[in-house]
């Protein structure tokens, strides 16, 4: 085989290989968000769109930082550590489930789970801040 063939038939191994990887995760993805793993949020296809869904009286974006599977405490650090929102109010929601979740960082001892399964925790502080606890 001359040399110029076998640089094609590598280039061709590479393009089909780089198309099939991006196949699986464009699938794999699509899954994960439909699970609630991978975040997805609502983005309107145009501004027409949206100024029809949005609150009349309210009329504001709400960003929601919640993900299915997230106690307070992720939803917390989800929102502390986006840096691109600029909100002037923010609304804490909370689930009366979610309070055995904030205090216990062993997801096994709530929920069937494979292995040890570790989430951070806080903590009230001795100045009454919060207290992050890691895994």
């Amino acid at each position: 085989m001359s040399f110029n063939r076998k640089i094609i038939n590598c280039f061709l191994s590479v393009i089909i290989l780089v198309f099939f990887t991006e196949g699986v995760s464009y699938i794999a993805i699509g899954y994960l968000e439909r699970k609630g793993i991978i975040y997805k949020p609502y983005m309107p296809k145009n501004y027409g769109e949206y100024l029809k869904r949005r609150d009349p009286m309210l009329g504001c974006r709400v960003s929601n930082f919640g993900v299915e599977g997230y106690g307070t405490d992720h939803s917390y650090l989800r929102f502390k550590y986006n840096d691109r929102d600029r909100a002037k109010i923010v609304i804490l929601g909370h689930l009366s489930e979610n309070i055995i979740r904030n205090v216990n960082q062993l997801k096994g001892l709530l929920y069937h789970s494979r292995g040890v399964d570790l989430h951070p925790r806080f903590i009230i502080g001795q100045d009454g801040s919060l207290e992050f606890i890691p895994c």
